[in-house]
This record gives C-alpha cells, sequence and structure tokens, in this order.
C-alpha cells in the first residue's frame, strides 16, 4: 500500500503510520495533521464530528466496524451511542482493537449494520479492494460511512466514487 500523493510514493503506509502514532502524543494531530497547530486539528475534528453525529442520529444503533480506526476516536463515540463497535488499523501502535490491513479485513461477512472508512480511502491505492471488504462485511441493508477530504469539488475521490 503506498500514498496517493507523488510526494509521498516512496513511503509505505505501514511505516508512516507507526512512526506518527509512536511519535505523536496528540491524539487529533496522530489522526489528522500532525504538523499543524494543535487548534487546527481541533477544528477538522469538530467539523467531522458534527457530520457523522447527524448521519449516527438517523440510524438505529447495532454493530460498527471501522476500517483505519487510528486510536479509535469514532469508536468511542459509536459505543457511547449504545454501538457495538470495533476496528481495524494496520499499526499496532495506534491501539486498535483489530490490527489488520483494511485490504483483509478479519471479521464475519455480513455481520455489520454500519461500516465507517474516515479519512482513509485517500491513502490507499487500492480502493476497490477496500470497497469490496466494506460490501463483505455489510448486512443488506446496512449503512457505509465514508468521510475524505477533497481537495477541490470532484477531486480524485469524488469525481471516481461518487456520481
Amino acid at each position: 500500500m503506498l500514498f496517493l500523493s507523488e510526494a509521498m510514493n516512496s513511503f509505505s503506509t505501514d511505516s508512516y503510520w507507526r512512526s506518527v502514532h509512536r511519535e505523536t502524543v496528540d491524539d487529533l494531530a496522530a489522526v489528522n495533521y500532525p504538523s499543524l497547530p494543535a487548534g487546527f486539528n481541533r477544528l477538522v475534528d469538530r467539523i467531522f464530528r458534527e457530520a457523522i453525529e447527524e448521519v449516527l442520529r438517523e440510524l438505529p444503533s447495532g454493530r460498527a466496524f471501522e476500517i483505519g480506526c487510528g486510536r479509535g476516536r469514532w469508536m468511542r463515540l459509536l459505543r457511547g451511542r449504545g454501538w457495538v463497535a470495533h476496528g481495524c488499523d494496520i499499526a499496532l501502535s495506534a491501539r486498535p482493537s483489530v490490527v489488520a490491513s483494511e485490504l483483509a479485513v478479519p471479521i464475519r461477512s455480513r455481520s455489520c449494520n454500519l461500516v465507517l472508512a474516515i479519512t482513509v480511502l485517500q491513502h490507499i491505492r487500492e480502493k476497490e479492494f477496500v470497497l469490496d471488504e466494506i460490501f463483505r462485511i455489510l448486512e443488506p441493508g446496512g449503512h457505509v460511512l465514508l468521510v475524505e477530504i477533497l481537495e477541490r469539488p470532484g477531486g480524485h475521490l469524488a469525481g471516481a466514487y461518487v456520481s
């Protein structure tokens, strides 16, 4: 797995995230922007949190799984709302409930009402495999919540996956 950014093509995702989680104490900086001021990361978190909570208000609680869970902030939010939530991350240093690649999620097929991937797809070259895994573990009638940061409306992710 490699970052899509041309500037980071030579870095493996796994080693990058291991170093970020090992070297970054601030939970928000570790999953947002380690080199930017804490206030910026709090703003990004607030924007994401409000959007995610708006979606969750419409859903009955159930079983959720987060791909690329990092340090678990969204799993904690879900659990606080009555969900049974687990997640995977490739970096053990992130302290996920499951350490695994997003390309082979170790969860039973059709076992989750909700699958989340928050700012994960932008870091993964094999997007189709990840989307296949998401829909494999999603039960019929379940929901998928994808959140990505787009450089511009209609950016590479939006253009490829949103119609």
